[in-house]
Protein backbone atom coordinates (compact mmCIF):
# COMPACT_ATOMS: atom_id res chain seq x y z
CA UNK A 1 0.00 0.00 0.00
CA UNK A 2 1.65 3.44 -0.46
CA UNK A 3 3.17 4.95 2.47
CA UNK A 4 0.67 7.10 4.73
CA UNK A 5 1.73 10.57 5.11
CA UNK A 6 -0.35 11.42 8.09
CA UNK A 7 -1.60 8.62 10.60
CA UNK A 8 -5.07 11.05 11.18
CA UNK A 9 -6.05 11.27 7.41
CA UNK A 10 -5.05 8.56 6.10
CA UNK A 11 -6.72 9.10 3.11
CA UNK A 12 -3.40 11.07 1.79
CA UNK A 13 -0.88 9.19 0.62
CA UNK A 14 2.58 9.23 -0.61
CA UNK A 15 1.72 10.56 -4.71
CA UNK A 16 5.71 9.43 -5.39
CA UNK A 17 4.82 6.01 -3.45
CA UNK A 18 1.91 5.46 -5.57
CA UNK A 19 3.32 6.72 -9.23
CA UNK A 20 5.88 3.94 -8.95
CA UNK A 21 3.46 1.48 -8.53
CA UNK A 22 1.48 2.36 -11.70
CA UNK A 23 1.48 0.34 -14.66
CA UNK A 24 1.58 0.82 -18.28
CA UNK A 25 -2.45 0.77 -18.48
CA UNK A 26 -2.85 3.85 -16.44
CA UNK A 27 -2.40 5.89 -19.74
CA UNK A 28 -5.15 4.85 -21.22
CA UNK A 29 -7.21 5.21 -18.12
CA UNK A 30 -5.98 8.49 -17.56
CA UNK A 31 -7.75 9.22 -20.70
CA UNK A 32 -10.83 7.92 -20.32
CA UNK A 33 -11.17 9.60 -16.86
CA UNK A 34 -10.45 12.94 -18.29
CA UNK A 35 -12.81 12.19 -21.63
CA UNK A 36 -15.76 11.28 -19.31
CA UNK A 37 -15.14 14.62 -17.38
CA UNK A 38 -14.48 16.87 -20.32
CA UNK A 39 -15.25 15.62 -23.68
CA UNK A 40 -12.46 16.09 -26.53
CA UNK A 41 -9.87 18.44 -23.92
CA UNK A 42 -6.92 15.82 -24.75
CA UNK A 43 -6.81 13.90 -28.15
CA UNK A 44 -6.27 10.50 -27.37
CA UNK A 45 -2.94 9.55 -29.07
CA UNK A 46 -1.43 12.39 -26.57
CA UNK A 47 -2.80 11.04 -23.65
CA UNK A 48 0.09 8.74 -22.45
CA UNK A 49 2.76 11.48 -23.06
CA UNK A 50 0.88 13.98 -20.96
CA UNK A 51 0.25 11.70 -18.48
CA UNK A 52 3.70 10.36 -17.78
CA UNK A 53 4.99 14.00 -18.01
CA UNK A 54 2.80 15.38 -15.79
CA UNK A 55 2.99 12.27 -12.96
CA UNK A 56 7.15 11.97 -12.99
CA UNK A 57 7.02 16.31 -12.90
CA UNK A 58 4.25 15.91 -9.66
CA UNK A 59 6.60 13.32 -8.36
CA UNK A 60 10.05 15.14 -8.16
CA UNK A 61 13.23 13.50 -8.07
CA UNK A 62 14.48 14.37 -11.47
CA UNK A 63 17.50 16.30 -12.31
CA UNK A 64 16.51 20.11 -13.33
CA UNK A 65 17.07 19.21 -17.14
CA UNK A 66 14.68 16.78 -17.16
CA UNK A 67 12.21 19.01 -15.23
CA UNK A 68 12.61 21.39 -17.62
CA UNK A 69 11.90 19.11 -20.52
CA UNK A 70 9.20 17.60 -19.08
CA UNK A 71 7.70 21.57 -18.53
CA UNK A 72 8.28 22.12 -22.02
CA UNK A 73 6.22 19.48 -22.72
CA UNK A 74 3.74 20.14 -20.59
CA UNK A 75 3.54 23.96 -21.46
CA UNK A 76 3.41 23.02 -25.17
CA UNK A 77 0.44 20.95 -24.46
CA UNK A 78 -1.40 23.39 -22.52
CA UNK A 79 -1.28 26.27 -24.62
CA UNK A 80 -1.72 23.75 -27.87
CA UNK A 81 -4.81 22.24 -26.32
CA UNK A 82 -5.91 25.37 -24.01
CA UNK A 83 -6.01 22.86 -20.74
CA UNK A 84 -5.59 25.77 -18.29
CA UNK A 85 -9.12 26.20 -17.37
CA UNK A 86 -9.34 22.34 -16.95
CA UNK A 87 -6.21 22.08 -14.57
CA UNK A 88 -8.41 21.30 -11.44
CA UNK A 89 -10.14 18.76 -13.73
CA UNK A 90 -7.07 17.37 -15.55
CA UNK A 91 -5.42 16.91 -12.05
CA UNK A 92 -8.46 15.22 -10.36
CA UNK A 93 -8.48 12.81 -12.86
CA UNK A 94 -4.50 12.03 -12.89
CA UNK A 95 -5.26 11.08 -8.46
CA UNK A 96 -7.92 9.26 -9.68
CA UNK A 97 -6.27 7.21 -12.02
CA UNK A 98 -2.82 6.97 -9.67
CA UNK A 99 -4.84 5.72 -6.55
CA UNK A 100 -7.36 3.19 -9.06
CA UNK A 101 -4.02 2.22 -10.57
CA UNK A 102 -1.23 1.96 -7.44
CA UNK A 103 -1.36 -1.44 -5.93
CA UNK A 104 0.69 -2.30 -2.37
CA UNK A 105 4.70 -2.75 -2.55
CA UNK A 106 6.23 -5.89 -3.59
CA UNK A 107 2.79 -7.12 -5.08
CA UNK A 108 2.89 -7.92 -9.03
CA UNK A 109 0.38 -6.47 -11.20
CA UNK A 110 -3.29 -8.84 -11.96
CA UNK A 111 -2.20 -11.39 -14.57
CA UNK A 112 -5.66 -10.48 -15.72
CA UNK A 113 -5.97 -8.38 -19.05
CA UNK A 114 -7.23 -4.90 -18.09
CA UNK A 115 -10.75 -4.51 -18.80
CA UNK A 116 -11.29 -1.08 -21.23
CA UNK A 117 -12.92 1.22 -19.01
CA UNK A 118 -14.07 3.28 -22.35
CA UNK A 119 -12.65 2.81 -25.78
CA UNK A 120 -10.98 6.06 -27.95
CA UNK A 121 -13.22 7.29 -30.35
CA UNK A 122 -13.41 5.65 -33.80
CA UNK A 123 -13.69 7.33 -37.43
CA UNK A 124 -17.01 6.47 -38.95
CA UNK A 125 -16.62 3.92 -41.63
CA UNK A 126 -19.03 4.33 -44.79
CA UNK A 127 -18.96 0.19 -46.28
CA UNK A 128 -19.59 -0.01 -49.72
CA UNK A 129 -22.98 -1.19 -51.00
CA UNK A 130 -23.39 -4.44 -51.49
CA UNK A 131 -24.85 -5.08 -55.34
CA UNK A 132 -27.24 -8.10 -55.64
CA UNK A 133 -25.94 -11.29 -57.18
CA UNK A 134 -26.82 -11.71 -60.70
CA UNK A 135 -27.81 -14.28 -62.80
CA UNK A 136 -25.90 -15.17 -65.66
CA UNK A 137 -27.05 -17.05 -68.87
CA UNK A 138 -28.73 -20.40 -67.72
CA UNK A 139 -29.91 -19.03 -64.07
CA UNK A 140 -26.33 -19.59 -62.42
CA UNK A 141 -25.03 -16.49 -60.38
CA UNK A 142 -21.70 -15.06 -61.57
Amino acid sequence: MPTVIDEDHPAHVDLAAAWESVDVRAAGDFWCTLEDRRPGLLPHRDAPLFFTALGRLLVGGDDPANRAALLRVLGHAYRHFDLLPHANTIGDALLATVARHARPRGRPSSPSPPSAPCAPPRAPSVAPPRRPATAGPGGTSR
